[in-house]
């Protein structure tokens, strides 16, 4: 009797895994069309990931404009020098001096308010911070540089399909196992992103990236303005007023020290 059993046991599972493969092979199959639709996808992100590929080190001037709710509200000037992936150091001025200055130097996140001679520093351990406990929004360092580099961050990704939208403009759907993770829409006229959207891992609206035009600066196609919006309402705004491409940038300006109380008077 227990040999029967088993028997039918061992039946019922082959059977059970045999379904499941030829079920996999049919969700896996593709018709040439579709074959040919996914090529054509991939080769457009592939030309869309290769924009500015040789921008690697810049500086920059502009404006930082914030609003992230009762944490923070920024409205001031702002110098800023990156290096790709993920090294950035940015200072905000008031009256031409630097009042707050942040820097991610590829191991750590620093943070420093020249107005306050106190507990001003802070120094974390990160490789690539997230910085939703600065700005509300869970946008990374390295997202950042990309951005004002007017390169795109792509996230990890298994398939991608190009979809058309309600208005007619064109869109490109990454996924992974059958869950969006970004969407990126594109210009009509120049086929140039204007738009970005990226997802959570339930398939939420993470942040939403909106390129507030494009500039050619030297050889390169770069956002004129950036703004990053939350899912809560939170939104940052970056104005690049001017652009140095290619700037000779030492490691050591990713590295901030706590101020001397000298300097912090001077900032006030």
């Amino acid at each position: 009797m227990n040999t029967c059993v088993r028997r039918i046991h061992v039946a019922v599972y082959v059977l059970i895994l045999a379904v499941s493969v030829s079920g996999c092979a049919v969700l896996q199959k593709q018709t040439p069309e579709e074959r040919a639709a996914e090529s054509a996808a991939r080769e457009l992100l592939t030309h869309l990931v290769e924009s500015n590929q040789n921008l690697v080190t810049f500086k920059g001037i502009g404006r930082i404009q914030l609003a992230a709710g009762s944490n923070a509200a920024i409205n001031e000037r702002a110098v800023w020098a990156a290096s790709v992936p993920a090294k950035l150091s940015v200072a905000v001025l008031a009256s031409g001096l630097p009042v707050l200055k942040f820097a991610t130097d590829g191991q750590h996140l620093y943070l420093v308010d020249m107005r306050n001679a106190g507990d001003s520093f802070h120094k974390i351990r990160s490789s690539d911070p997230q910085l939703d406990r600065l700005i509300s929004i869970p946008v990374r360092s390295s997202d950042i540089v990309l951005l004002l580099a007017g390169r795109l961050p792509i996230r990890k990704h298994k398939r991608v399909r190009l979809a058309t939208t309600n208005t007619g403009s064109r869109v490109l759907i990454l996924e992974k196992y059958w869950q969006v993770v970004e969407k990126i829409y594109l210009d009509a006229k120049r086929n140039e992103p204007h738009m970005v959207e990226y997802f959570d891992g339930q398939g939420e609206l993470s942040y939403r990236v909106v390129f507030e035009g494009l500039q050619t600066v030297q050889r390169y196609r770069v956002p004129r303005k950036i703004r990053i919006s939350g899912s809560r309402g939170a939104w940052l705004l970056l104005s690049i007023e001017r652009l140095f491409p290619d700037a000779d940038i030492k490691p050591e300006m990713f590295i901030l020290e706590p101020p001397d109380r000298d300097a912090s008077a001077a900032a006030r």
